[in-house]
């Protein structure tokens, strides 16, 4: 598992893009030769709309003919991600985004969760976790990776449930969430969870049984574990850790 950007840009050269991986602070990221392209994309404008984070909306009429516009596409790899270093190579990976964009980058893409945004949207995640950091506030930063690498949303799907993509990039498994008609609060059952796993309690675990609810004297669900069927085993989406099914239960 590892994070994998797409960066449609417009370098000289990819050489502008090795200098900057090959800064110490971004040990272990590389550039994916054999998958990086001169010359356009004619689709990939098209693919960043239908991949924007619907929850956090940022992309522009002038990102995406920035995007439309591109000379190159890099594909940039992380070192392999689990529990241990999830967080840190989430962190790496923002910063550096964050560096492509200053530079000749038009636009990146968290490939490996299927996630677009602006770069406003982009720049302001990064700002945010620099003050997190600054002051201390590890929760808010863990927080803050899990809103900027998982896709938190996605369906519902034939079976009326949500679910995300994106959460296998800190070495946890995802969410679901049978759909209940309030789009806001199921995704709120998802953002809790990358709180209690990434923010105020990181490594934390749930087990299958397991009681869950977004606070003190709120509403309890039951946590159900399930495999991982909606992606096959060489996706970059496919998560080995599974789900976390979040589902409504009786009192307990």
């Amino acid at each position: 598992m590892r994070h994998v950007l797409c960066v449609p840009g417009n370098w000289r050269s990819f050489d502008q893009v090795h200098v900057l991986l090959s800064g110490p602070q971004f040990d272990g990221f590389r550039l994916d030769t054999l998958n990086s392209r001169t010359g356009p994309l004619p689709t990939l404008a098209r693919s960043f709309e239908q991949l924007e984070d619907r929850t956090m909306p940022s992309l522009t009429d002038d990102d995406i003919e920035q995007i439309a516009g591109h000379k190159q596409v890099a594909y940039i790899a992380s070192p392999d991600v689990d529990r241990s270093n999830g967080v840190l190579i989430a962190r790496k990976a923002l910063e550096l985004t964050k560096m492509l964009l200053q530079g000749d980058a038009s636009g990146v893409m968290a490939f490996s969760s299927g996630l677009s945004r602006g770069r406003d949207g982009w720049l302001r995640l990064a700002s945010l976790l620099e003050s997190a950091r600054r002051d201390g506030n590890d929760a808010l930063a863990g927080l803050l990776l899990c809103l900027a690498w998982v896709q938190r949303l996605i369906g519902p799907d034939e079976d009326g449930t949500f679910y995300s993509c994106g959460f296998h990039l800190f070495g946890l498994p995802d969410v679901e969430v049978p759909a209940s008609g309030d789009e806001r609060a199921d995704l709120g059952w998802v953002t809790s969870y990358g709180d209690y796993t990434l923010g105020v309690g990181p490594g934390n675990a749930l087990r299958d049984g397991d009681t869950f609810s977004q606070g003190p004297d709120t509403i309890v669900r039951r946590i159900r574990l399930r495999p991982c069927t909606r992606y096959a085993p060489n996706s970059l989406y496919f998560n080995p850790k599974g789900y976390v099914r979040i589902e409504p239960t009786a009192a307990v």
